[in-house]
């Protein structure tokens, strides 16, 4: 099966949809911003991932460990990136990153290398992204092609409330924040992508309606030299 660019961007958006709603089912009406639950963002979208891309249409298979599918990973340091990135160990390493940090998402090829990278928010906006946005640029340029190694492309996901009184539509906050991202990691390429989700009962409160849920993933890629 064929697993491409377009796909990591679908099923992560999927993900942090289905990461909500369940939310609001088992927490009786409350959405994960309203708890800050990334953790729980994260573990859907590696988990849909790993389905998506082996292939797997019903639950995953408890205690099946194999080599030959592609596996995701939550919390990995950057030392173990680098490890099995191999990427070349050239040039001044950033002191701004420790190889103790860890990545949200990591998602690894079928050869057991580290491909691609998701750093989650609950709530989207380049002010909350903006520290992850320089990790991931690290991680792409350190551990990416330029040096040799495996990773290939990173992301940046989140997710915001639709309410009646929203300043911004999510069309406007995918765009700006593409075009920040872009102005302050120049050497890559960027492309955002949103969903909407309406509430199947909108809730109101005191300043408006909660309507809905937006989420976003903004994917990243080393531009060609």
């Amino acid at each position: 099966m064929r697993f491409n660019l377009a796909d990591v961007h679908d099923t992560i958006l999927e993900a942090v949809h289905k990461a909500n709603n369940q939310y609001l089912t088992v927490s009786g009406g409350s959405s994960v911003r309203d708890y800050g639950i990334e953790s729980l963002i994260s573990a859907q979208i590696a988990l849909e991932l790993w389905k998506k891309a082996n292939g797997c249409s019903g639950e995953i298979p408890l205690n099946r460990p194999s080599d030959k599918e592609y596996r995701v990973t939550l919390e990995t340091s950057f030392r173990e990136i680098a490890d099995y990135a191999e990427s070349e160990r050239r040039g001044k390493r950033n002191s701004r990153f420790s190889e103790n940090q860890k990545a949200d998402v990591v998602f690894w090829s079928r050869g057991d290398k580290p491909i691609g990278v998701v750093e989650v928010k609950r709530q989207f906006g380049f002010s909350n992204l903006a520290e992850d946005l320089k990790r991931i640029s690290y991680l792409l340029r350190r551990h990416g092609t330029k040096h040799g190694g495996s990773v290939r492309w990173a992301a940046l996901a989140g997710m915001r409330e639709l309410r009646s009184n929203a300043r911004k539509a999510p069309s406007e906050i995918a765009r700006e924040v593409e075009q920040k991202c872009a102005d302050s990691a120049p050497n890559l390429n960027f492309s955002a992508r949103y969903t909407e989700e309406l509430l199947r009962d909108p809730i109101e409160y005191g300043q408006g309606v909660w309507t809905g849920t937006a989420s976003f993933a903004v994917l990243a890629r080393l531009k060609r030299e």
